[in-house]
């Protein structure tokens, strides 16, 4: 009985060393799945953020693509109904303004325009200058008559049809001085689409 007893406690404690050691390899063997399933899942929730952010960079890209394109298109669009809808103020201004100087010319206050245009213009060419030409359009060369006797020298007068509204150029071989009504109106819708406040950016 003393040597069963004896047999049972060796046995006992063998069973009970075993499991413990069983036990402490087990939990080694739980650690490293635990830290494998770990590494694991970081890893794939890494790629899947790295791939999502690619692919959530890719579609912004796109989008943001699509948007300025977009954007682009209206901006070019609003930018020529502006450019046209300038155009058609302008038109309409100088239009009128046309209309009032070609009434102007119909006016006895138009021949002392001429009449001092000439002078004007005379007085920059040398008092010896020979061979000036005037530049008339039809309807006004009833006036070379009127304004050649304020210059000594001889002028020949040339009707140019580029001349629509009225007024006088004057020329030698060198330069030609134009006081035209069209010019000077040319040169006030130049200065009016600078200074008009209507540009179009």
């Amino acid at each position: 009985m003393m040597i069963e007893n004896v047999q049972s406690d060796k046995y006992s404690k063998f069973v009970t060393a075993i499991t413990k050691e069983a036990q402490v390899q087990r939990n080694k063997i739980q650690m490293e799945i635990d830290e494998y399933i770990k590494t694991e899942t970081e890893k794939a929730q890494k790629d899947a953020y790295s791939l999502s952010e690619t692919v959530y960079l890719r579609k912004t890209a796109k989008i943001n693509e699509e948007i300025g394109s977009d954007f682009s298109q209206k901006e070019l669009a609003m930018k020529q109904e502006l450019f046209a809808h300038r155009k058609e103020i302008c038109e309409g201004i100088f239009k009128r303004a046309a209309d009032e100087l070609i009434d102007f010319t119909k006016t006895d206050e138009y021949k002392d325009f001429i009449i001092t245009s000439f002078k004007n213009i005379v007085s920059k060419f040398s008092e010896s200058t020979n061979g000036l030409k005037i530049y008339l359009r039809e309807s006004d060369k009833y006036f070379y008559p009127l304004i050649v006797k304020y210059y000594k020298h001889k002028i020949d007068i040339i009707i140019d049809e580029n001349i629509i509204i009225g007024g006088i150029k004057i020329s030698d071989e060198n330069i030609l001085i134009n006081d035209t009504l069209d010019s000077r109106l040319s040169e006030q819708r130049n200065w009016f689409y600078q200074n008009s406040g209507l540009t179009i950016f």
